[in-house]
């Protein structure tokens, strides 16, 4: 994995898998397919720390026998309820939610006859 910053805070989860019909020959291989075991950490990592993170695992995992492997995978995180700018906050039963921006329709258009001879233009 290339430990590069990634624009725009790119984050990652890594994940413990297993491999099978394939030999690492150094902590930096990446085999061709892995089945997911688990999340090695709870929480993302920025490229370097996942960088890091791989490459101590898959060393020590080198020395054992064994198919695990460490890999990381990009994630987008979203927090479930969190407004967008412009949605409003209410109160329900004391707590504070987020209400979604009720959708607009297409502004109403109507056209305006002119006088110098062009066709008509839309305004909104």
């Amino acid at each position: 994995m290339k430990r590069t910053g990634h624009p725009g805070g790119n984050r990652f989860r890594v994940w413990i898998a297993r491999y099978e019909h394939w030999q690492p020959g150094s902590c930096t291989d990446v085999p061709p397919a892995v089945v997911a075991i688990e999340p090695a950490e709870r929480d993302t990592m920025s490229a370097d720390e996942a960088a890091t993170y791989v490459e101590a695992f898959n060393r020590a995992a080198l020395g054992r026998s064994g198919s695990l492997w460490a890999v990381a995978l990009p994630v987008t995180v979203r927090y479930e309820g969190e407004p967008r700018p412009g949605e409003m906050i209410e109160v329900h039963d004391g707590r504070y939610r987020a209400r979604p921006a009720q959708k607009k329709g297409p502004p109403y258009v109507c056209q305006a006859s002119t006088r110098d001879g062009l066709p008509p233009r839309e305004s909104a």
